[in-house]
C-alpha cells in the first residue's frame, strides 16, 4: 500500500502552485474512513459506473473505487489529472480512470453513468451548463450528489481568513468570488476556474427545471439516508446568518 509520504511526494513533484500543495495535504491527510462513511450515508455504494465530476486531487476517487464497480474522474486542471492518475496507478486501482475536460462540455455519451458525485466543484464552473451536462450523461433513475457554497462561506472567508497562508489569501479569494458572481449573473459570462456564489434557491430551481427530482437538501455533511454512524461534516452549513456550504441529493 502506498504511504501518505509517497502520496505527498507525488504532489510536491506534480503541483506547481503552493496553494494546491496545501489543499492536497489537507484532503489526503483526512482519514479515508471519513470519506467512505459520507459515501455510504448518501447511498453511493454498489453502483455500476460512477462519475466523479471535478475529481480534483483524487481523494473521493479512492473511496468511490472501493465501493463501486467502475469510476471515472473528470477534472479540468491538467496538473491535478496527472497527480491523481499517478496516485491511482500506485494504489493499483484498476477500476478508476481520470480524464481532463470541462464540466460544461463533458466528453461522454448520453446516459453513460449510473451516478454522479460532485464535491465542491460546480462553484468553479458555468454551473447552469454543467448541471445540464450532468443531466445528459446520467442514466434515467441515476443519482446525482452535489456540494457547493452559498454567500455565507465567502463572508466567512473575508472576515475570518479561513485557511489563509503565504500561498493563499482567503480574503482575496472571497472578494474575487463576489466580483465573479456579479459578472456571471449580470452577463452570463464565466471565466474558467473562477469561483462564484451559488445561492441554494437558484441551484434547486435549476435542477428542477432540468428534470431532476430532489431527494434531500441539507447543510454540508448532514444528508444521511442510510443511518451511517460517525458521519462528520467538513464545513459549516451557515456563517454570519447566511448559507455557507450545502449539499443536494437528487435523481434523474
Amino acid at each position: 500500500m502506498i504511504s501518505f509520504e509517497e502520496i505527498q511526494a507525488i504532489a510536491e513533484t506534480g503541483l506547481t502552485l503552493g496553494r494546491d500543495r496545501e489543499f492536497f495535504a489537507r484532503t489526503w491527510s483526512t482519514a479515508p474512513t471519513l470519506y467512505e462513511k459520507r459515501l455510504r450515508a448518501l447511498g453511493f455504494t454498489g453502483l455500476g459506473h460512477v462519475l466523479d465530476l471535478g475529481s480534483g486531487m483524487g481523494q473521493w476517487l479512492r473511496a468511490l473505487a472501493g465501493m463501486n464497480e467502475e469510476v471515472t474522474g473528470l477534472e479540468y486542471f491538467t496538473e491535478r489529472v496527472a497527480v491523481s492518475s499517478e496516485i491511482i496507478r500506485r494504489m493499483e486501482l484498476p477500476n478508476v480512470r481520470v480524464i481532463q475536460g470541462p464540466a460544461e462540455t463533458q466528453p461522454f455519451a448520453d446516459h453513460s453513468f449510473d451516478a454522479i458525485f460532485s464535491y465542491s466543484v460546480l462553484l468553479l464552473t458555468d454551473y447552469r451548463k454543467a448541471l445540464a451536462e450532468a443531466y445528459r450523461v446520467l442514466k434515467p433513475g441515476g443519482r446525482f450528489y452535489l456540494n457547493t457554497n452559498g454567500l455565507g462561506w465567502y463572508i466567512y472567508n473575508m472576515v475570518d481568513g479561513h485557511n489563509s497562508s503565504e500561498n493563499f489569501s482567503a480574503r482575496d479569494m472571497a472578494i474575487d468570488t463576489l466580483a465573479n458572481t456579479i459578472q456571471y449573473f449580470a452577463t452570463g459570462q464565466h471565466r474558467p476556474g473562477s469561483s462564484i456564489v451559488m445561492p441554494k434557491a437558484l441551484t434547486l430551481a435549476e435542477l428542477e427545471k432540468l428534470g431532476f427530482k430532489i431527494l434531500a437538501v441539507d447543510d454540508e455533511g448532514k444528508i444521511n439516508l442510510t443511518g451511517e454512524s460517525g458521519v462528520s461534516p467538513f464545513f459549516p452549513g451557515e456563517k454570519y446568518g447566511h448559507e455557507a456550504v450545502y449539499e443536494i441529493l437528487c435523481v434523474k
